[in-house]
């Protein structure tokens, strides 16, 4: 084969979820179309209650990858715009819902096709090796063996006959009865349940569990920020407290969304020249975020100081 009659080389990409509670998670795109929306019979199924059952679908072209909207009711966010088609490139940012995606492309990690040029196609001969002469060994006296087998088979079987038995006698394993499994299996929930009680008992146990009920009235208060803290603190004195590590999970879970609501909501103010509103709104997703250095942090502080420079030029 000609270097000019080889496949041609594609690039590969794979969508990264920037945000939410499943921040971190890439999917490779390995067909042509790719479905996107909360619905499960989709290729990539969103956790996200803003995002459309059938939200959206990419679709691989020599270009790029083109994302088209299939939903009426929630629109796709690409350049801070609301589109219904766009074409996305290596590092391309769209929204859907309140869950951002970024493209990335993985063509680098992929072999590169090598030319094949005309010689190295041409089938060499192979060189003919000369076939040695095969010689008969000379021939000894012939023995019949079979006599000697037969002698060896004889001498066996009757030592094994002779041999006096060195086996261990068996032992009498001894049959327990049902009242008596059934006073060990008391027996050893007693000696559970005493342990349980000695750890409940501790002070380490103790300290942890009034941590724990001081971070639930908070999470029921929609205080996600002081309940984080209590959950951690509870589990920093006793790793094993299960409900701590439940509601840990949950309260960073919430307080996400709540980030994005925040920013969603300075977004709108923003389009809608509402200033005063749209710079309280990032307020809030930065005092939750903290992290100068996060990527969400930092849009959110150019989403603000935008509008406070349009707060003071109204002023």
């Amino acid at each position: 084969m000609s270097a000019q009659a080889l496949p041609s080389h594609r690039a590969q990409f794979r969508v990264v979820i920037l945000n939410g509670p499943d921040k971190g998670t890439s999917y490779q795109l390995l067909s042509d179309e790719v479905s996107i929306g909360r619905g499960h019979d989709n290729d990539i199924v969103v956790n996200d209650s803003r995002c459309s059952r059938k939200h959206a679908v990419l679709t691989l072209t020599d270009e790029g990858v083109e994302i088209s909207d299939l939903s009426n009711k929630n629109q796709i966010t690409f350049n801070e715009q609301k589109r219904e088609r766009a074409l996305l490139t290596n590092g391309s940012v769209f929204t859907l819902g309140i869950t951002q995606f970024r493209l990335e492309t993985t063509e680098s990690a992929l072999p590169k096709p090598v030319p094949i040029s005309p010689e190295a196609t041409r089938v060499m001969p192979f060189p003919t090796i000369p076939q040695p002469i095969p010689t008969r060994p000379p021939r000894g006296p012939k023995r019949n063996m079979t006599f000697y087998y037969l002698i060896v088979g004889i001498a066996l079987g009757l030592g094994w006959l002779l041999w006096p038995s060195h086996k261990p006698p068996a032992e009498n394993t001894p049959v327990q009865s049902d009242d008596q499994i059934e006073s060990t299996i008391q027996d050893f929930r007693s000696k559970e349940e005493i342990l349980r009680k000695q750890i409940n008992d501790s002070p380490q146990y103790k300290e942890a569990q009034a941590l724990y009920l001081q971070g639930f009235r908070d999470y029921r208060k929609g205080q996600f920020e002081l309940a984080i803290e209590e959950f951690r603190a509870a589990l920093s004195i006793y790793p094993d407290h299960q409900l701590a590590n439940r509601y840990l999970k949950l309260a960073r879970r919430r307080l996400d969304e709540e980030i994005q609501q925040s920013i969603i909501e300075g977004r709108q103010f923003r389009e809608r020249n509402m200033f005063r509103r749209c710079v309280a709104s990032f307020d809030i997703a930065m005092s939750f975020l903290k992290d100068p250095n996060n990527l969400t942090y930092r849009e959110a502080k150019e989403m603000r100081d935008e509008c406070a420079l349009h707060l003071e030029g109204d002023n």
